[in-house]
Formats: C-alpha cells, sequence, structure tokens
C-alpha cells in the first residue's frame, strides 16, 4: 500500500508555513491606511486643519520633497516589498518528511540532527557533546571534536553520516558533509 494524494497533500501542509498572519497583517495596515485616507478627507471636507498632509496638499508635499511624506512613502516601500517577498517565497518549517509506504511521517530537523549525532557519537565512541549536527533544507554538517590523543577517520565519520541519513530516507534528501576539529577536547 502507498501513500496517495490526500497523504501527500496533508504532508506538504504540514511541511509549509501558513501565511494567514503576513495576510492579516498587510490587512490591518491596508485598512489603517484607508482609515487614515478618510478622516483626511472628512477633516479637509470641513475645513479643519490636516493631520500631517492635506489632501489636496499631497502632490505638492510629494514634489517639494517634505521629509514627512518621502519618510511615509519609503516605509510604504518598504513593507510592500517585504510582503511581496514574504509571499512569493515558500514558507518552509524545519521539517523533513521521511519515506514510508503506509504512512506519512514527519520528523523535526531539530531530532533528525540530534539522531545523527547520537549515531555518529555511538559509533566513534566519543562523548555525546563532542558531536553537533547543522541540519538544513538539502544538507547536514557533522563536526565532531575529538578527545585528545584519540585520532578519529573523517572517511569513516563521513560514510557512518551518510550511511545514518541514507537509512532515515528524508525527503527531500539530505547530503552530509562532516568536520572532524582540529582542537581535541580534553577527556574527562
Amino acid at each position: 500500500m502507498s501513500i496517495g494524494r490526500y497523504e501527500r497533500m496533508l504532508a506538504r501542509r504540514e511541511l509549509r508555513r501558513s501565511r494567514s498572519v503576513a495576510v492579516s497583517v498587510a490587512l490591518a495596515l491596508l485598512a489603517l491606511g484607508a482609515v487614515y485616507v478618510g478622516i483626511e478627507g472628512v477633516l479637509a471636507a470641513v475645513q479643519r486643519p490636516a493631520l500631517l498632509v492635506a489632501p489636496a496638499d499631497a502632490p505638492r508635499a510629494w514634489s517639494a520633497g517634505e521629509p514627512l511624506v518621502l519618510g511615509v512613502a519609503g516605509g510604504a516601500l518598504l513593507l510592500g516589498v517585504a510582503l511581496v517577498i514574504a509571499a512569493l517565497t515558500p514558507g518552509r518549517r524545519a521539517r523533513h518528511r521521511v519515506q514510508d509506504e503506509r504512512s506519512v511521517i514527519l520528523v523535526d530537523d531539530e531530532v533528525l540532527a540530534a539522531a545523527v549525532s547520537r549515531h555518529v557519537s555511538r559509533a566513534t565512541g566519543v562523548a555525546p557533546g563532542q558531536v553537533s549536527t547543522a541540519l538544513g533544507r538539502r544538507a547536514a554538517e557533522v563536526t565532531v571534536h575529538p578527545t585528545s590523543g584519540h585520532p578519529l577517520d573523517p572517511v569513516r565519520i563521513e560514510e557512518l553520516a551518510e550511511a545514518y541519513v541514507a537509512a532515515i530516507h528524508p525527503v527531500p534528501a539530505v547530503r552530509t558533509r562532516t568536520r572532524v576539529s582540529r582542537r581535541g577536547v580534553v577527556a574527562t
């Protein structure tokens, strides 16, 4: 039995970050801008002084380069660029899907990194605190700090990490890089 379309959709939904907060913030800011424009319009209609810039004076203030108008325009431009970037880039959560024929398994990247570190630590005989793993979307970097006087074989560590990650079958595939620190750790 293999997973179907519904399970793949659920996995994708859990691996992606929701855009609802960004959309809510954008809509709230747009509503505040509309309220401000409305207030300025009402104040101009009843011939009261404007809060910042009267609607009739806005083009003149823009062309004159008034700092307040330019600052508001610059802030709106930066906010717009940030919201466009947030809308177009994938909002990825720090998780990987593990291939399984019967179900959808999602593993947090921190858990996967800790498992790789623990495996390398046990296989090489160094303390768990001497191995750290940084896991990204498609790469895992394993750093080992050997015990002083006990050299480690970097090729063997690379093979151990690669074999362990390959046995888990994370999606997307993760390639491993290992680094053995030149400085050793004093044994306790």
